[in-house]
């Protein structure tokens, strides 16, 4: 199945860069760099929405977790449910998006 496009989706994306590498030569040689532990790394290629990892990361804190999806529109949603989940923010009431310490950053302005 398709999914619709998102409505400001690269914006939503752009708000979320720090969880999200676009190009794989960015990421350092030594992966404890980015976790910083040395647990063993477990990646799932095509996460779709997000929920099969974002379920495993709960039941297996023992392991750090790389999803990788190639749809930017899955990836949107993708992205905002894991930053929900870990108390990072969550999609504002009026759009855009708000975080943890209340200030909202608004999309298509």
């Amino acid at each position: 199945m398709r999914m619709k496009k998102k409505r400001h989706g690269g914006e939503r994306l752009l708000l979320m860069s720090a969880m999200i590498v676009d190009n794989p030569s960015t990421i350092p040689d030594n992966i404890e760099q980015i976790y910083g532990n040395k647990n063993p790394l477990r990646i799932e290629i095509g996460c779709g929405k997000g929920d099969f990892i974002r379920g495993k990361a709960e039941q297996e804190k023992d392991y750090n977790y790389l999803a990788i999806e190639k749809i930017a529109d899955v990836m949107t949603i993708a992205t905002e449910k894991y930053a929900t989940t870990r108390g990072l923010g969550a999609l504002a009431p009026n759009g855009g998006w708000q975080t943890p310490d209340g200030i909202v950053h608004p999309l298509g302005e």
